[in-house]
């Protein structure tokens, strides 16, 4: 029985009653069947959701226009009967599992990229002014971004300022697309009034200079989008709900729309007959960090407040957004802030979180780890992307089925992998065996985790997860050829971690010289070697944190470093990958100066692209220093000297260097023990350098094959 009740009651939103409050919001796939059609691949990844047990879906933009008005790639189409068979087989897969499914409406307006690769005039409601942001000036592209985001924006957009026929044309096809959604049986339509597209574009006064009864006051702005409500509710009737996704507010842009502007909005679109509101926020373009400082925050509940004043301005229901966690979502629906919580990023993660909910195992919820990875992908024009779970977006296509014959497996490496490939194997009826050498799980993710703290909940999940399952956790092992036939296994996964080496450069074997396994050591008091590159304080403090139990619980150890750090106050850090800038940003939260060396001319390209943008923005506020294409040629005692591109020297003080960089795979433990005749799989840091998303991905393959 669910603990969480006011979350999963039932709710109601116009005529349509719905069996909980979570209700996934609309995200771009890219993996439509092209040609504005839907794909068997699309019907699969909606209907795992609804077989998760949510409320209500609401789809991927709709081009209520198309093959015009089309802003992402493989976008699906409402504007033709042709559409109407597969998008059936879309809401009876939906319905089939006891979800209610809504099409969301959209015409991007001056957004349209499509259209705008294509030549196609982008609808506008008066000449958008030019706008200048930081996308690439921070060294965050790598060249096949680069190159990715030239083809897509090479193109000199052009517009067509809406004249009085444009606009009743626009009225008609939001109209004829919505009387569509009806027939083929969806049970509501949303109308996406945010997000820059191209009634945001009407309401926003930044964007709408007109003089005429579509511009000026808010009223005027929102005349547009009231049509709209109008004409979709005279030829579906009022008994088909409809909801509007609207900004309460745009962020990093003069002039915007305001909350007070929203509020008004907000009365005519109930009074125009609309069912609910959908509150959300716009960042605009003009930096990197629009999207994840607006519709999809990295900071938990930003977007509630704005929600909360827009329900008190209303009586119909307003639905919330935001990194909302179903404990925070139950209380948000109790407090009376929101009347249904959106969820999407968490859905993705995991399609059987309201499931989970309802049954009351919250521990068993695979969590979103915030990377960004999903929604950098759209960015890319690719296919959507979950890099805590593989499966998503190719469900039907992967299934953990029982094994034919069970065996006993042993798994060394107790990171993301080792415990993916584990939680796996132990599913499909194998006997599994986990030993690491360490005296916790997670390994490098653990390590990561304190950095950035949504790491973490992986490894509790991970864990939680292989100790359900009883597989047999060895910990402070440490596997050899002998341990292995010793244990007579009949299959073994390596997934241990890879192997440092130090660039070759004069000075770097200094005490004050620090690798990454250095300082996970420093910082947790495990493994071999902490002593000789720390005094006896900090000895003493690593021992009181392990023996008070710090040392295991990042939270602790992220709040502690923040008082004690044994590193002094001028940081060099040579390698510019993830590794480098994470460590960059929270050693500067520790009122460190650091500067980054990176040879190349990109710095975390290993990261998905909006978490990078949001990584290196932060270490830019922070004062994190950037030399990139430099080369370091020695390390004194307190000083790094480097060259540039240009080959000139510079030499800068470093109390501490961190070498960030030099890493090779280890598979010698695997080739010995192919050699021994057993049957070897590896997954994870040891042969692979796709970090926590290939780690899962790898710990998934490996499990089915066994």
């Amino acid at each position: 029985m669910a603990k969480l009740k006011k979350l999963m009651s039932p709710g109601r939103i116009g005529n349509m009653n719905l069996r909980n409050r979570i209700v996934m919001t609309a995200m771009g796939t890219s993996f439509g069947g092209g040609e504005g059609f839907t794909s068997e691949r699309e019907i699969r990844f909606y209907e795992e959701r609804a077989k998760g047990g949510v409320g209500l879906i609401i789809t991927a933009a709709v081009s209520v226009s198309h093959p015009s008005g089309v802003c992402f790639l493989n976008q699906m189409g409402l504007s033709d009967d042709k559409y109407i068979p597969e998008l059936k087989k879309l809401v009876d897969g939906v319905h089939k599992h006891g979800a209610k499914i809504a099409a969301q409406l959209q015409h991007p307006g001056q957004l349209a990229s499509m259209d705008m690769v294509k030549g196609i005039q982008l609808l506008a409601p008066s000449v958008p002014e030019p706008k200048y942001g930081d996308i690439g000036t921070m060294h965050d592209l790598t060249a096949e971004e680069s190159s990715i985001m030239m083809a897509a924006f090479s193109a000199k957009p052009e517009y067509k300022i809406c004249s009085n026929e444009d606009i009743e044309w626009v009225v008609e096809k939001f109209c004829s697309a919505a009387e569509r959604a009806k027939r083929i049986g969806f049970d509501a339509i949303e109308i996406h009034a945010g997000h820059g597209y191209l009634i945001h574009s009407f309401l926003n006064p930044a964007y709408n200079k007109r003089t005429d009864e579509y511009g000026g006051s808010v009223k005027n702005r929102a005349r547009l989008l009231i049509e709209i409500i109008k004409a979709c509710k005279k030829c579906t009737g009022d008994d088909f709900p409809l909801i509007c996704k609207m900004d309460a507010i745009t962020l990093h842009e003069a002039a915007g729309i305001t909350v007070e502007n929203a509020i008004v909005t907000a009365k005519m679109v109930e009074t125009a007959g609309g069912d609910a509101l959908f509150v959300t926020a716009y960042g605009g373009f003009a930096k990197s960090t629009s999207n994840s400082d607006s519709h999809t925050p990295q900071e938990p509940l930003s977007l509630i407040p704005y929600a909360r004043r827009i329900k008190a301005a209303v009586s119909i229901p307003v639905i919330g957004v935001g990194r909302i966690e179903p404990k925070e979502g139950d209380k948000l629906i109790g407090e009376g802030s929101v009347d249904f919580v959106a969820m999407g990023r968490q859905l993705l993660a995991d399609p059987e979180l309201p499931n989970k909910v309802r049954e009351d195992r919250l521990e068993e919820i695979c969590p979103c780890i915030v990377c960004f990875k999903c929604i950098s992908q759209i960015f890319m024009s690719l296919a959507v992307k979950c890099s805590v779970n593989p499966i998503c977006a190719h469900e039907g296509e992967i299934e953990i089925k029982k094994a034919t014959k069970p065996k006993r497996v042993l798994v060394i490496g107790g990171g993301p992998a080792g415990m993916e490939a584990a939680r796996v194997a132990a599913l499909r009826g194998h006997s599994v065996t986990l030993c690491e050498k360490d005296n916790f799980l997670g390994g490098t993710l653990f390590f990561a985790g304190i950095m950035y703290p949504a790491n973490y909940r992986l490894t509790e999940y991970l864990e939680y997860k292989i100790g359900q399952l009883k597989v047999n956790i060895r910990m402070e092992v440490t596997v050899t050829p002998e341990f292995v036939r010793n244990l007579k296994p009949d299959i073994v996964v390596v997934a241990s971690v890879s192997m440092r080496f130090l660039p070759d450069i004069p000075g770097v074997k200094q005490n004050h010289v620090l690798n990454g396994d250095d300082m996970r050591n420093m910082i947790t008091g495990s493994g071999e070697g902490v002593g000789a590159k720390t005094d006896i304080k900090t000895k003493l403090m690593i021992k009181a944190g392990s023996l008070i139990g710090i040392s295991r619980n990042p939270a602790k150890l992220s709040a502690g470093s923040k008082i004690f750090m044994p590193l002094g106050k001028n940081i060099v850090i040579i390698g510019g990958g993830l590794v480098g800038v994470e460590m960059a940003g929270f050693l500067s939260e520790r009122k460190r100066n650091v500067i980054i060396i990176e040879e190349g001319n990109t710095l975390g390209w290993e990261m998905s692209l909006l978490r990078r943008w949001i990584q290196l923005n932060n270490n830019i506020k922070l004062g994190v220093q950037n030399c990139v294409e430099c080369e370091v040629v020695s390390i004194g005692k307190k000083t790094v000297t480097y060259v540039n591109k240009n080959r000139q020297e510079h030499t800068i003080d470093a109390d501490n260097v961190i070498i960030a960089k030099g890493i090779s795979h280890n598979l010698e433990l695997a080739e010995a023990l192919s050699k021994d005749g057993y049957e070897v799989y590896t997954a994870g840091d040891c042969s692979s350098d796709d970090l926590i998303e290939g780690a899962m991905a790898d710990g998934l393959k490996v499990g089915l094959l066994l």
